[in-house]
């Protein structure tokens, strides 16, 4: 099997790392400080800040689609959406990323606390009691 050299990209990990130039034939190997696998997104130091920052923006961009193209809102019609279009961007391989930081947890929760205020009949309610009308858990 060949390696391609312009798909294949070098990553130096670990401060002690001599981040030495590596050839493949005559080619200079690229290095790169992070990299997209599956979807996530890690970076030489081995932290996922960049992917969590991305997926709370394409999370609340979809929120906010979903508020503008829809006029009314119910628990029925939020059941039928959240779930299917935001919950998912926000639990994809949570288990390689799981955020530890409390900024990051915030973040993603307050995500899911924006999303249930979209629904009128539950606002005066807190958001434990939201989340338990809903049948939803907390993210994290």
């Amino acid at each position: 099997m060949e390696f391609n050299v312009d798909k294949f990209k070098m990553m130096h990990l670990g401060s002690s790392n001599p981040k030495s130039n590596y050839t493949m034939g005559r080619a200079n190997l690229a290095i790169t400080k992070d990299e997209r696998d599956l979807g996530v997104i890690i970076d030489d130091k081995l932290k996922f800040d960049k992917h969590i920052r991305g997926i709370i923006n394409k999370a609340n961009r979809m929120l906010g689609l979903i508020r503008i193209g829809f006029s009314c809102y119910d628990e029925e019609i939020f059941m039928h959406l959240y779930p299917v279009l935001v919950r998912p961007l926000l639990e994809y391989c949570v288990q390689v990323w799981s955020p530890y930081k409390q900024k990051y947890i915030n973040l993603i929760e307050g995500v899911q606390r924006r999303a249930t205020r979209l629904v009128p009949s539950l606002r005066k309610l807190s958001y434990e009691k939201k989340l338990e009308k809903l049948k939803l858990t907390m993210l994290i």
